[in-house]
């Protein structure tokens, strides 16, 4: 306690080994999952947080953190010392969190822990869903084209008709004049 200490930089040995990264928490808005299983998260679910470790016995309290949700982050996100991951808002489909660490000294280890899951979609979300309404889109159309055609048809035997109609008329009032002149004529 009274004494000098003196520290020779060069003895310093640097940690070569890599910290052991754990997932050790997946929850799902309020609600821990459990990571042994096939995890699908309901839709409507938008919040999943990832809580996640570095084992060290070497200064734990330095040990870095890069995560990456494949299927959604292009790049590695550099977390620094924090030890949560928070998504809000992904879209549907299925993803695997990875997350990395390095010790003090640099080390990483670059094989990390991951976890897959998938976000399920709501129902309107899904392909069969889209292929409905695209198949009821196609349905109104044609049904609306037959029966603009219908209609088109039966104007076209209305005109017809009233045409016929009035071509009789026509061809009896013809007939009525040419008898009053022949009338007139004989007379």
């Amino acid at each position: 306690i009274n004494g000098v200490s003196v520290v020779d930089p060069s003895k310093i040995q640097k940690n070569f080994d890599p910290p052991y990264v754990v997932i050790t928490r997946f929850v799902d808005g309020q609600q821990t999952i459990r990571m042994d299983t096939d995890i699908k998260i309901p839709a409507g679910h938008d919040r999943i947080e990832f809580y996640y470790t570095g084992l060290s016995y070497s200064a734990p309290g330095k040990i870095r953190f890069k995560f990456r949700l494949e299927g959604y982050d292009k790049n590695w996100i550099d977390a620094g010392f924090r030890r949560t991951a928070v998504y809000t808002n992904l879209p549907p489909g299925p993803y695997r969190f990875h997350v990395i660490a390095a010790n003090a000294s640099g080390t990483w280890n670059t094989e990390g822990a991951s976890l897959h899951f998938e976000q399920m979609p709501f129902f309107y979300q899904t392909w069969w869903f889209v292929v409905l309404c695209l198949s009821g889109v196609l349905i109104a159309t044609f049904g609306a084209y037959r029966y603009n055609v219908r209609q088109l048809i039966a104007r076209e035997q209305q005109l017809a008709a009233l045409v016929q109609m009035r071509t009789r008329k026509l061809e009896e009032e013809k007939e009525r004049t040419e008898s009053a002149l022949q009338m007139a004529e004989n007379a």
